[in-house]
């Protein structure tokens, strides 16, 4: 399904890293810190089975998946968004935006009540696309993209190509998809591996700064507030 996304937002602990995020510094962490900090899962890819020598072990025996954690994927930096969207849009935006928002009170808690909104997402991807570009900012290779969200037990393909690689940071357990979240993924190949700052300058001409907890009555879509779109 494609999706259309109208709406990015960074929430975070305090003024001060809200005001890092309006500043353009978006601070880029690997996916080893957030499988430390938040999901050991981050970055695997569950296997369909599992052989030794000559012996497939049946799916049943097995109390969890076998995992690939390729080292590569380990190392690299993210930067996470919590995204409201509709399937493709026709002549009308189609979605709840009360239940969309809704999952965003579970992360207040762990987040923050702080959160920058980005208004002009279109703007938003120009300007972190022509950043990453730039010879300074170290990195190599990127994605970008809504995370798919999947039953623990799933299959996946096995990565053969770096794009495979860095597609592994947008996908997720079904048990996180109340952050709905949005993801640039950036490959660096620094040494050590560790986060880095992608500066895309002052971004207040297309964001604002909201406590979380009001966030219904601050956003707007292409002009109208959140209410007009309610069934």
């Amino acid at each position: 399904m494609t999706k259309t996304i109208f709406s990015l937002m960074k929430i975070v602990s305090c003024e001060a890293r809200a005001e890092q995020v309006l500043d353009g510094q978006l601070y880029c962490n690997t996916l080893s810190y957030l499988r430390k900090r938040f999901d050991k899962y981050e970055g695997t890819v569950p296997l369909s089975g599992l052989r030794i020598g000559d012996y497939a072990i049946p799916k049943e025996d097995l109390v969890e998946p076998p995992l690939l954690m390729p080292g590569l994927v380990s190392d690299l930096n993210v930067y996470c968004m919590f995204a409201m969207w509709s399937p493709k849009m026709d002549d009308k935006i189609r979605f709840d935006p009360e239940s969309q928002l809704g999952s965003i009170e579970g992360l207040v808690g762990e987040f923050g009540n702080h959160t920058v909104v980005i208004q002009d997402v279109s703007e938003f991807f120009r300007r972190t696309d022509q950043a990453m570009q730039h010879q300074r900012s170290g990195v190599l290779r990127s994605l970008r993209g809504t995370v798919n969200y999947v039953d623990s037990g799933a299959g996946a393909t096995l990565p053969n190509t770096m794009s495979d690689l860095l597609r592994i940071a947008l996908r997720k357990r079904k048990s996180f998809s109340n952050e709905r979240e949005y993801r640039f993924v950036y490959l660096t190949g620094r040494e050590p591996p560790g986060p880095f700052i992608l500066n895309i300058g002052d971004i207040r001409d297309i964001a604002f700064r909201t406590e979380t907890d009001g966030l219904y009555d601050s956003i707007r879509v292409n002009g109208r507030p959140l209410s007009d779109f309610e069934s």
